[in-house]
């Protein structure tokens, strides 16, 4: 099994090389999920683990194999309408946004996002926990089916001006304590 922790600076290669990876992958299988960050680099990812405590790499050996990272309301870019929604939406509460889930194609099923997912669940406390799944511009039915076996719950649906949409999910994180488990 792989051991999640806080991701660091010694991480990044393995997590640029992971995204790329991804990304590229799901441009040929879009029903596995598309990442939506063009502009990833290692100075993104430093910033990232610097303002915030919910970034977490699964490791495997050496081996970076998942990344997830979420950041706290007050980071969300002021400059982008969507986190600005969601900002007011959320005004007052301790919110947290997953701006990135991702695991490697050679490790998926085995549970490596659900123990990430499960660290940030228990260290964020009350938190209101929300993510995005955006298309581009197919439906990501596995970015959902995830979602949903996590504990999150859909909320709703965006459509961007390029016609991509955007599913937000919700989890109150103190509904339960921990990841809900396959029943």
């Amino acid at each position: 099994m792989a051991e999640v922790r806080r991701a660091r600076d010694a991480d990044v290669r393995g997590i640029l090389n992971l995204v790329k990876r991804v990304h590229v992958k799901n441009l040929a299988r879009l029903e596995d999920g598309f990442l939506m960050i063009p502009n990833a680099s290692p100075v993104l990812y430093q910033f990232w683990f610097n303002v915030s405590p919910y970034c977490y790499a699964a490791v495997s050996g050496s081996k970076v194999i998942g990344i997830l990272v979420a950041l706290p309301g007050h980071v969300l870019d002021q400059r982008n309408e969507f986190y600005l929604h969601i900002r007011e939406a959320f005004a007052g509460e301790k919110i947290l946004f997953v701006v990135q889930v991702a695991v490697s194609p050679d490790f998926r099923g085995q549970g490596v996002g659900r123990a990430m997912c499960g660290r940030l669940f228990e260290e964020a406390g009350d938190a209101i926990i929300l993510s995005s799944s955006m298309t581009a511009p197919y439906y990501n039915g596995a970015s959902e089916r995830f979602h949903l076996a996590v504990g999150f719950q859909k909320m709703g649906e965006m459509e961007a001006s390029d016609k991509s949409r955007c599913y937000l999910y919700l989890r109150k994180n103190d509904q339960e304590k921990g990841c809900r488990r396959r029943q």
